[in-house]
């Protein structure tokens, strides 16, 4: 996996983020440069660590090397896990799940938590397709961080200045692209 794809596939997966984001900031009655930071650096923490068990996962020896079959297995099931990951995303854009958009001064690091955690489960998911190719660990990791870093930081900071219509599309969009890295995959396998 080259770094275009991996950038992308860490965007379509992280667009989970900002729209989880967007809904939050948009309840916030204060947003200061402090608790931006400290709810995009806890994202990042948990989607980045849970990508990373993903990989490990993935980069499992038995997994990993072995003959010509399990090689084109290990592309087969990447496929699949990015396609999959991809049509759960889109499906989320069109979940009837009713917002509130009511600004209030209430803020918890629990609840920020677990909408961490939430959004994190792709990233193993994905860390498991990533780990059965052959990728940089180390490039892959900081990529994933920095953009899931950035997607809290805009997610947070849109959906406070703008509330959370954004939402849909982030999950489309964010669908979209893990289904052409399916295909660009497939093309290349």
């Amino acid at each position: 996996m080259n770094v275009i794809e991996l950038i992308l596939s860490s965007i379509g997966v992280s667009l989970d983020i900002f729209a989880v984001t967007v809904c939050e900031g948009a309840t916030y009655a204060h947003m200061g440069k402090k608790k931006v930071f400290n709810i995009s650096f806890l994202f990042a923490v948990i989607q980045t660590s849970f990508f990373l068990i993903g990989i490990a996962i993935g980069a499992i020896p038995v997994l990993k090397n072995g003959t010509d079959e399990i090689t084109k297995l290990n592309g087969i099931t990447s496929i699949i896990i990015f396609m999959l990951l991809g049509f759960h995303m889109i499906s989320k854009a069109f979940s009837k799940k009713e917002l509130n958009e009511k600004r209030n001064s209430h803020f918890s690091y629990i609840k920020i938590g677990i909408l961490a955690v939430a959004t994190s489960i792709d990233a193993i998911i994905m860390g498991i397709g990533i780990g059965l190719l052959d990728t940089n660990i180390f490039l892959t990791i900081a990529v994933m961080f920095v953009i899931s870093l950035a997607c809290s930081v805009l997610g947070l900071q849109s959906g406070y200045y703008l509330g959370f219509e954004h939402r849909k599309r982030a999950y489309i969009t964010g669908g979209i692209i893990l289904i052409l890295m399916a295909i660009d995959i497939a093309v290349r396998h």
